[in-house]
C-alpha cells in the first residue's frame, strides 16, 4: 500500500510519498513548497493570508497523492497549530475545502515521530529546527530517551529581530540556559534551514535529497554562507544555487540560531538528514508501532 504524509510546518509545507518493503523504502517521493503559515503570528493568530495559502497546497497536495496511487494520507500540524487561537478557522476551513482531516501533534509526538525517522541505534542528538520553534532530540536503541522543544524557530526569531544578529544571538542563549544536554557521539541537524545551507555549500541548482544526506556542516561552514548573505539584498540573494524561493530572508536567523546553539554546546559540525518528521510516521505505520494507532488517517 501506498501512502503519504504531509507535514504543516510554520515556514514550508512537506509531503513524503511512499511504499515499504523489507525494511526500504519503494518508489519514496518527497515534495516542499514554502507557504509561510507562520508568517505575521501575532498575538498567537494565524493570518487570513497564510491559511488560504496553505490550504491551498495541501488540495493541491492531495490531488498529486491521488495521482500517485496513495490510499492512505496523514496530515500533521505541528508547533503553529498548536499555538494558534484561531486554529479552529484553519481546521474547518481545511475540512470545508480540502476534505481532510489533521492531526495537531504534541511537542512530545513531533519529537518521537522525528527520531524514529531518523535513527534507529545511533548515540545521537537531533536538532530539528522549523520556522517555530526548535526540538532536541536523543535516545538510543531505537528509543527515544528525552526531548525538549524551544520557541526558538528561524521564522519566529526573523520576525522579531529580522537580521540584528546580536539579538539574536542574545535571545537563543537565554532559551538554551533552561536545558541541559549530555554530549553525544554524533550530532545530526533536520530541517529546511540546515538542508538550505547544504544546498549553498554544495552550490546546488536543485534539491538533491541524495547529496545532501550525511553531508557535514562545520561551523566555519555556517558562518562564512551568513558572512557572504548577509549584504545582499533579497534579489542578489535568489541568485545564490542552493537558496531557495521563500527563504532568502529568514535564512540569516536561522543560520545564526545554528551558530549560537553551536558555540553555546561547543558542537564543531552537524551531519546533515533530510529525513524527519514524515519519515517517522511512515515508518510507524508501515511498522505498526502503537504510536501510530493515536493518528487520524484519511483515505483518499
Amino acid at each position: 500500500m501506498r501512502i503519504g504524509i504531509i507535514d504543516v510546518g510554520s515556514q514550508s509545507v512537506l509531503m513524503f510519498v511512499t511504499s515499504y518493503s523489507k525494511e526500504q523504502w519503494i518508489e519514496p517521493l518527497d515534495f516542499a513548497e514554502v507557504t509561510k503559515l507562520g508568517e505575521g503570528f501575532k498575538d498567537n493568530l494565524i493570518t487570513y493570508k497564510a491559511a488560504e495559502q496553505t490550504i491551498g497546497l495541501i488540495c493541491k497536495y492531495k490531488q498529486i497523492a491521488k495521482e500517485l496511487n496513495v490510499k492512505k494520507l496523514f496530515l500533521l500540524g505541528t508547533m503553529v497549530l498548536r499555538e494558534a487561537k484561531n486554529k479552529k478557522m484553519f481546521i474547518d476551513n481545511l475540512k470545508k475545502t480540502c476534505k481532510l482531516n489533521i492531526n495537531i501533534l504534541s511537542p512530545y509526538e513531533e519529537a518521537n515521530y522525528s527520531f524514529l525517522g531518523i535513527i534507529k541505534k545511533k548515540n545521537a542528538l537531533i536538532i530539528d529546527l522549523g520556522g517555530g520553534s526548535c526540538e532536541f532530540i536523543y535516545g538510543n536503541q531505537g528509543s527515544m530517551k528525552q526531548f525538549f522543544s524551544l520557541k526558538i524557530g528561524s521564522l519566529i526569531l526573523f520576525n522579531m529581530y529580522k537580521e540584528e544578529m546580536k539579538a539574536i544571538d542574545r535571545y537563543v542563549k537565554n532559551k538554551l540556559s533552561s536545558i541541559k544536554l549530555p554530549s553525544f557521539d554524533n550530532y545530526i541537524a533536520i530541517g529546511g534551514t540546515i538542508t538550505t545551507l547544504a544546498s549553498i555549500k554544495l552550490n546546488l541548482q536543485t534539491y538533491k535529497p541524495q547529496l545532501i544526506e550525511g553531508t557535514v556542516l562545520t561551523y566555519s561552514d555556517i558562518e562564512r554562507i551568513l558572512k557572504s548573505i548577509l549584504p545582499l539584498t533579497k534579489e542578489e540573494r535568489l541568485r545564490i544555487k542552493g537558496l531557495e524561493s521563500g527563504r532568502e530572508e529568514i535564512i540569516t536567523a536561522g543560520a545564526k540560531i545554528y551558530l549560537s546553539i553551536m558555540d553555546y554546546f561547543d558542537i564543531d559540525k552537524f551531519t546533515l538528514s533530510t529525513r524527519g518528521l514524515r519519515h517517522g510516521v511512515a515508518y510507524a505505520f508501515y511498522n505498526n508501532l502503537p504510536c501510530i494507532r493515536r493518528l487520524n488517517v484519511n483515505n483518499i
